[in-house]
């Protein structure tokens, strides 16, 4: 690690170039600034003090912040309220200790037996075989199921169709409002696509609301509403229905396209690297067969669990994290002030040559070998770190794993061209073309 301060000192010429290239490609625009600048470097962006952080050690300092960022996280406040992902205030802490429990690795075992049924249930319903597919939005419309199913369970008849509808229009104006022109105008003018971004949160907001009474007025059950009804500190406190309605709705923006694109990446991956495809086939056939996948099972699947992680690396779709400086900082070398946005690029710390070898390379077998025994710490965080650690880390990888192994104990897949994925660094890391494979019959036994 360089331990000298840096210096930046853009030219004119330069400052508007590179904001042009965080504007038009923000993915290139960090890989960019990182070899040209190094691991501290303050952000072209016009009124705001921001830096780029990509060296472990000071990712680490940044993932420590309590406090989340004006620029990646902040904006969506307008529909999460104060929940876990966008709260800055004192009662965070309690907020995030009550939700934790149920979200814990012992306490979502309960769910694996119905992610593993619906996971099969879509798989016969999609029926794929010798078609070309995109896997994106059937890997989203799966994954909202299973998020609503363990959220609200059976006794709550609740809208799916008109909640992922409104949320899709809303993640769409969101993405309009930060990275095209509508960036530039002030909060108080008020666009059509600002309006139907209101709708959307009210819409959304609306139907949340009706589900929570009806689980009030419900019989006990296991799903996940009914745990944080039920769910209190050590002085008997609890969420009133503000605070359900915004940790409920964190849930569903958080908690579905991050596990469908985590998949729709992997299952690219395999499409392109048909031998490790064929070996993780061949693990499947010797631990779990036709058998049921849970997560005693899922246990037996190092690669296939290797492969998650190398995907995770590759394309997080949680592709950067940010910060607000709670205090001045020195950073090698550059002061850090009380309130500048510190923004770390998962994309960049995970390719990074000093950290990985053959960066670029898909290469599940790292995870296997002991090659990624001595990784430092923070070159390898998709869930984030710190106090603010992602509470639904583990249920992700276990649900992700769970969809995986069932779409490949019934298929192989292919890639239908040779075409690098066009990325969007909007809320998440998302494929704009879709992903497009093409699915071919395949027997475990």
């Amino acid at each position: 690690m360089n331990t000298k301060p840096q210096t930046v000192r853009r030219t004119l010429r330069q400052y508007f170039s590179e904001l042009g290239l965080l504007l038009d490609n923000p993915l290139s625009g960090f890989e960019a600034y990182q070899q040209r600048w190094g691991d501290v470097v303050p952000l072209p962006i016009p009124g705001l003090r921001a830096f780029q952080i990509t060296h472990p050690e000071q990712v680490g300092v940044v993932l420590k912040i309590p406090h989340r960022d004006q620029m990646a996280t902040k904006s969506l406040k307008d529909l999460l309220g104060k929940g876990l992902l966008t709260n800055q205030e004192d009662d965070w802490h309690w907020r995030r200790r009550i939700i934790a429990k149920p979200l814990g690795p012992k306490a979502i075992t309960a769910f694996v037996d119905d992610m593993f049924r619906l996971t099969e249930s879509w798989f016969l319903r999609l029926n794929p075989e010798g078609r070309e597919v995109d896997v994106t939005p059937e890997l989203m419309g799966l994954a909202f199921d299973i998020l609503i199913h363990t959220v609200f369970g059976a006794n709550i008849k609740i809208d799916k169709d008109s909640i992922l509808s409104l949320l899709e229009q809303y993640m769409r104006e969101f993405t309009l409002d930060n990275t095209g022109w509508r960036r530039w105008l002030p909060p108080f003018i008020v666009t059509p696509g600002r309006r139907q971004r209101r709708r959307a949160i009210a819409g959304m907001r609306e139907l949340i609301r009706t589900a929570i009474a009806q689980r009030r007025a419900a019989p006990e059950s296991d799903d996940l509403l009914y745990r944080l009804l039920t769910a209190h500190d050590e002085e008997g406190n609890s969420l009133n229905d503000e605070q359900l309605r915004d940790e409920l709705l964190t849930m569903i923006l958080a908690g579905y396209d991050t596990v469908a694109l985590m998949i729709g990446y992997a299952l690219w991956l395999l499409a392109r690297h048909p031998a490790i495809q064929q070996q993780v086939h061949e693990e499947l056939k010797a631990h779990i067969a036709d058998g049921p996948i849970n997560a005693e099972t899922l246990t037996r699947l190092p690669l296939l669990n290797a492969v998650l992680d190398e995907s995770l690396r590759l394309f997080p779709p949680a592709y950067i994290i940010g910060r607000e400086a709670d205090k001045d900082l020195d950073l090698n070398g550059f002061r850090i002030k009380r309130g500048d946005q510190l923004l770390v690029p998962l994309w960049v710390v995970h390719r990074d040559p000093r950290w990985w070898q053959a960066p670029d390379a898909f290469r599940p077998e790292r995870w296997l070998n002991g090659e990624t025994a001595n990784l430092p710490a923070n070159a390898f965080f998709p869930f984030g770190g710190g106090p603010r650690l992602c509470v639904g880390g583990h249920f992700a990888k276990l649900e992700g794993a769970i969809i995986l192994a069932t779409i490949l104990r019934h298929s192989r897949v292919s890639d239908v061209n040779d075409d690098q994925l066009n990325l969007l660094a909007s809320v998440t890391l998302r494929p704009v073309d879709g992903i497009r494979l093409r699915f071919h019959n395949h027997s475990p036994g």
